[in-house]
């Protein structure tokens, strides 16, 4: 009689390295970090250059 294992089978392979699973884990963090943080910093960037620009025409109009 054969057990089944479902889900936990790959834990128990030998060439499974730490390292590469840090690696696989690692890289989806990059990949989210770049499609979520680039958005966000350069929204940020363009709202602080606008901010600056606004600011600095009201002094020269006024």
């Amino acid at each position: 009689m054969r057990t089944r294992v479902r889900g936990r089978r790959w834990r128990r392979n030998p060439l499974r390295r730490r390292s590469d699973v840090v690696v696989a884990w690692w890289a989806p963090a990059v990949v989210v970090l770049l499609f979520v943080g680039a958005p966000l910093v350069g929204a940020g960037a363009a709202w602080w250059t606008y901010t600056d620009g606004t600011g600095e025409w009201t002094r020269r109009t006024a």
